[in-house]
């Protein structure tokens, strides 16, 4: 039996609940759905930036505290370079005038002790000055920092030099005094039988003195001591051989004796060692590289 059209029954049609997403056309995102590549690298991207802008402000703040060096701490540093030459200057004119008072025969000691007082204390100064100089921020600079350093080096040796020379300063001045005030009254001109006594009696404080002298830490004063000593004893060896020609009445062998012993004082002013003692002495001023120092620094502001 068909059934009559009236008689079928339809199923009601469901429709899905609207929302926002469905009546624009959108589709919803699945709950816990993971972030796409793309952000991903993004998200990596601005932490690897970011570290890297860090970095960047860390390297700046070391570079400003311990690298940058501003025009003030070049002008710093050349004022302070200059006071250091000018406190060498004044050391150096006190130690010429002390020298100067020990070796000259008339000075007294007060004279001597003065100057002394007087180079110590330039001296002082002149090391305080050098010691400013160290802490220096222009030193961060590569050539003032080269500059510096063959600056120090030199000074250093310069140091050691006048350290020991002022040690000899006493044993200098005895040398001068003795041999200065060497009697010679019993050196009878008129009978030179007995001259090598004399000459012994006269000069063995002197002699005495040049041997000490020759001992001295200083290396360029104990050259001088050497030096002296090996003349002295020339001299003493002439006397010997004159003393013995004036016996013999040996005319011929008196002249020789009496040539060589006039001849040693021209030996020692030629003498090439002697004059290297004065050329080391020289060398050693570190004044020449303090000036390349304010150079080096003057070239950077």
């Amino acid at each position: 039996m068909q059934n009559k059209p009236e008689d079928v029954v339809e199923s009601p049609v469901v429709e899905a609940p609207s929302t926002p997403m469905a009546a624009s056309g959108q589709q919803p995102a699945a709950p816990n759905t993971p972030p796409t590549n793309s952000k991903k690298m993004r998200t990596i991207l601005l932490v690897i930036v970011g570290g890297i802008l860090v970095f960047g402000v860390a390297v700046a703040v070391v570079y400003f505290m311990f690298f940058y060096v501003s025009k003030a701490d070049y002008k710093s540093a050349e004022k302070q370079t200059n006071a250091a030459i000018a406190a060498y200057h004044k050391a150096d004119d006190a130690a010429e005038e002390w020298s100067a008072a020990v070796t000259d025969a008339s000075s007294t000691d007060r004279d001597i002790a003065s100057k002394k007082t007087a180079y110590n204390d330039a001296n002082t100064a002149y090391k305080s000055a050098v010691g400013e100089l160290s802490g220096m921020r222009a030193l961060k600079d590569g050539k003032v920092k080269t500059s510096y350093d063959a600056f120090v080096t030199k000074n250093n040796a310069a140091a050691a030099n006048n350290d020991s020379m002022a040690e000899a300063m006493p044993t200098v001045r005895t040398m001068v005094v003795e041999c200065n005030n060497a009697d010679t009254s019993s050196m009878d001109a008129s009978d030179l039988s007995t001259i090598a006594d004399a000459w012994d009696k006269a000069f063995t404080g002197c002699t005495k003195a040049i041997k000490e002298l020759s001992s001295a830490k200083n290396s360029d004063i104990a050259t001088v001591g050497k030096k002296l000593e090996q003349y002295f004893s020339e001299m003493r060896t002439d006397i010997v051989a004159l003393q013995a020609a004036y016996i013999a009445k040996d005319e011929a062998a008196f002249t020789k004796a009496y040539n060589a012993f006039t001849d040693v004082e021209d030996k020692y002013n030629s003498d090439e060692s002697l004059k290297n003692v004065k050329k080391h002495q020289d060398s050693l001023t570190p004044l020449t590289e303090l000036n390349n120092l304010l150079t080096a620094i003057r070239s950077r502001e």
